[in-house]
């Protein structure tokens, strides 16, 4: 493997409602196997711990061991599934300048991660922004597309409402001058 990962988890941040959605999340258990449930449902929540000195701080966050007594950590970590991982490392994932998620790798043991583990998911940190918002740019226009067709249908239906209008008597329905003009040309 490129490096050791025992919990790993990518994570989305909305920075309008100051929440993280973790759609991707999994963790081995200290024996190395996937643990029993293999993921941890996604969720939504206010962000804390690590996470939330990620979005703060917008830096990367390598905890050589979080266990450690005399560890200056600048957050309390929070733990999802069953094990407790000693070394953490975090980063946020950014796009013009935002916050848009969170990308995590965690170990069972301590001071696991190099200098070429910290470069090489730096470099997965930055993809995996990109790709993200390509998923968000790919969602915006789906949505602009779907306004356009229904402006448009709005406008069909308004055009066809004025073609009647301008055609017709208001009180008797009846075609008007305008078109009763236009009909008997059609017809000599």
């Amino acid at each position: 493997t490129l490096m050791p990962i025992d919990v790993f988890y990518i994570a989305l941040y909305d920075a309008q409602k100051d929440q993280v959605h973790l759609p991707a999340y999994f963790e081995r258990d200290m024996h190395g196997r996937l643990a029993a449930d293999e993921t941890v449902p996604s969720f939504t929540a206010r962000p804390s711990g690590f996470a939330a000195h990620l979005i703060q701080s917008r830096q990367m966050l390598y905890v050589p061991d979080a266990q450690d007594p005399n560890a200056d950590l600048p957050a309390t970590p929070v733990h999802l599934g069953g094990s407790i991982s000693r070394s953490y490392l975090g980063l946020p994932l950014i796009w013009k300048n935002q916050v848009i998620g969170l990308l995590s790798v965690q170990s069972y043991r301590p001071n696991i991660y190099t200098p070429e583990h910290i470069r090489l998911i730096q470099a997965v940190a930055v993809q995996a922004a990109i790709a993200i918002q390509n998923v968000h740019l790919y969602q915006e226009a789906q949505d602009a597309a779907k306004a356009v067709e229904a402006t448009n249908l709005e406008l069909q239906k308004a055009l066809i409402e004025l073609e009647r209008l301008a055609t017709t008597d208001k009180l008797t329905g009846a075609f008007n001058r305008r078109k009763f003009d236009e009909i008997l040309s059609l017809e000599i």
